[in-house]
């Protein structure tokens, strides 16, 4: 199967039926977070769909049975998101047939043994040249106005987008150009890196009826969600009268959802529900006996914006 646009890759992989083959797939061949304009060598919208086109008939035959991602998945439990991501993406290149998994999170140390970094992957590709990969799953939230990357920030507010991509440009992709990483890479048998990747995906969430846009160097404007107080839940529920609603627990925040009427709720119970921190949000609609994500969203307490 070869995919040649975004809107034909997602509608496939919410055809998936398994959550974590799903999530693998959205993993592979979503659109990345920033575009290449961002100054990071940025795996981009191609090389996105080219992965997913390579990987389509594998994600078929495991969502048939995926109780081998499941195990793989099962040896680092963890809610945090950004670890089932990193799992996620180790077993995709485990499997991939055009790149070899050489090390993940290899640990660079300076010569007083303390550590300096990790490299998150380090492959070799089908041409025989070796790649270092840093990979990041990342939901930002407008608090502020404008395009700014400092303007996005995290929903548990300990995370920010010009922090991360900062960090990204001037320390982690460098890393395998240090002394020590380059000691490293000797001990590897490496003497170089022909390429390397920033494998950035996620979604950003606006305030809720704000037209704002996304930061700059967004690569795709239809990952943008919105975010609402949670006292205009009931307000935003009246003008949903019929839709069914999913709250999203981590791990859970990978791929759009689906499922069934019996573990989606409906507005009132969104309405009762207590927002004491951030959740996110699947608005559904239903096809048939599924429901499919049609928005995503995020609910904050009330204070949320004005704490900052």
């Amino acid at each position: 199967m070869k995919f040649t646009d975004l809107s034909q890759a997602t509608r496939w992989m919410s055809s998936l039926r398994s959550d974590e083959v799903r999530s693998l797939a959205w993993v592979i061949g979503s659109a990345p977070l920033m575009s290449n304009d961002c100054s990071l060598p940025i795996f981009d919208k191609n090389e996105s769909l080219f992965r997913l086109s390579e990987a389509a008939d594998w994600l078929s035959e495991l969502d048939l049975n995926d109780s081998q991602l499941i195990e793989h998945l099962a040896k680092r439990p963890s809610w945090k998101v950004g670890y089932r991501f990193e799992s996620l993406v180790e077993y995709w290149l485990i499997n991939c047939p055009t790149l070899t998994c050489l090390h993940t999170n290899y640990q660079v140390l300076h010569e007083n043994g303390r550590t300096l970094g990790a490299f998150d992957f380090i492959l070799q590709n089908n041409l025989g040249g070796f790649e270092h990969w840093e990979v990041a799953i990342k939901f930002y939230l407008l608090h502020g106005s404008g395009q700014a990357w400092d303007q996005w920030i995290g929903p548990g507010r300990r995370d920010r987008l010009d922090k991360k991509l900062l960090r990204m440009m001037n320390h982690q992709l460098p890393l395998s150009d240090t002394k020590q990483g380059k000691q490293a890479l000797r001990s590897m048998n490496i003497e170089k890196i022909q390429k390397k990747r920033a494998l950035i995906k996620g979604m950003f969430f606006r305030p809720w009826k704000e037209t704002s846009q996304g930061p700059r160097h967004t690569f795709h404007p239809d990952f943008l969600g919105f975010w609402l107080n949670c006292h205009d839940v009931r307000q935003f529920v009246r003008k949903h009268q019929a839709a069914r609603f999913a709250i999203r627990n981590k791990p859970d925040w990978i791929s759009p959802t689906r499922c069934t009427g019996e573990i989606s709720i409906s507005g009132d119970d969104l309405s009762q529900h207590e927002f004491s921190k951030p959740v996110m949000i699947s608005l559904l609609r239903p096809m048939q006996d599924i429901f499919f994500e049609t928005q995503r969203f995020f609910v904050v307490p009330s204070d949320w914006r004005e704490s900052l």
